[in-house]
Formats: C-alpha cells, structure tokens, sequence
C-alpha cells in the first residue's frame, strides 16, 4: 500500500487552483492503486457473487469492455477455478458465466478487504468533515461532467 508519506506535498508558494488538483491527483493515484484500479478479474466475481449468473453479453454491456477483451478476462477466471462458462441450453451461442466456490471466496474476500479499505482511508476525518467532503466532491463531480468534455474513459461509461 502506498502511504501518504510517499508522496511529495506541493509547493507552498503553489496557488491554490494547483494545490488542489494536485492534491486530488494524489488521491485518484493511490485509491487506483491500493483500492483494485487494476485488472478487471475482481469487479467481475464481485458482480456474479452479488447478483448471480450473467451472460457474457450482459457481463460486456454492464462494464463497457470488448468482447475480446472480456473473453480473455474469462479465459483466465475459467483457468484459475473461479468461474464456470456453459452454453445456454435454450440458445447455444450464448455463454452462461457462473461463479464458483473458490471465486466466490476470492469475491467476498475481496469485499471484506475493501470495506475495510473504504473505512480506513477516511478514519481521518470526523463526520461533518465527511459529509463536507462528500457534498464537495459531487458538486465537481456534477461540474465536471456537464461543463467539461470528457475523456474518452467517460465517454465509453456513458
């Protein structure tokens, strides 16, 4: 896990507008990377352990992937005994993906991990400040995606 002593504050002579964003850069790098930024195996098994057997179709549509790169996802679920692909009885070219015991371990393991994550990283603060934070963060989330054009990973969200 990446601490918040392994990064460098900004300057202080920094203005404010750069402070900030510099700040929330900081805070977009290290939830990427210490809260499962990477690799699209984890929020598959949590999805089929919260919500049950998908088609791949669904699986694709709901995350916005190709359907090579989602096979390729699967392909090494399946490897790893974490998932099971079966053809549909009533439509033979649709694949069923169901999560197995071993995945629905790794998935409420996982979950567990997160939770735990999500409550750790804001222990900082008390419960006004969260409630500040939280009103903050939408109303620039809200700015941002009507005001400003997006990137091309929010555009794909859409």
């Amino acid at each position: 896990m990446h601490h918040c002593a392994d990064i460098k504050p900004p300057l202080e002579d920094w203005p404010r507008e750069k402070r900030i964003l510099w700040n929330l850069a900081s805070c977009g790098r290290f939830l990427h990377f210490n809260h499962g930024g990477r690799g699209g195996q984890v929020p598959i098994l949590i999805r089929l352990e919260k919500e049950g057997p998908k088609s791949q179709r669904e699986l694709q549509e709901y995350f916005g992937v190709s359907s090579a790169a989602l096979s390729e996802t699967l392909s090494r679920l399946e490897t790893e005994g974490l998932i099971t692909r079966t053809p549909d009885p009533n439509d033979r070219r649709k694949l069923n993906i169901e999560i197995t015991a071993d995945g629905s371990d790794r998935a409420t393991q996982t979950i567990q991990e997160r939770n735990a994550f999500e409550h750790e990283v804001l222990s900082c603060l008390n419960t006004e400040e969260t409630v500040q934070l939280d009103g903050i963060l939408s109303k620039l989330v809200s700015h941002w995606r009507k005001e400003l054009t997006p990137c091309k990973s929010e555009q794909n969200q859409s």
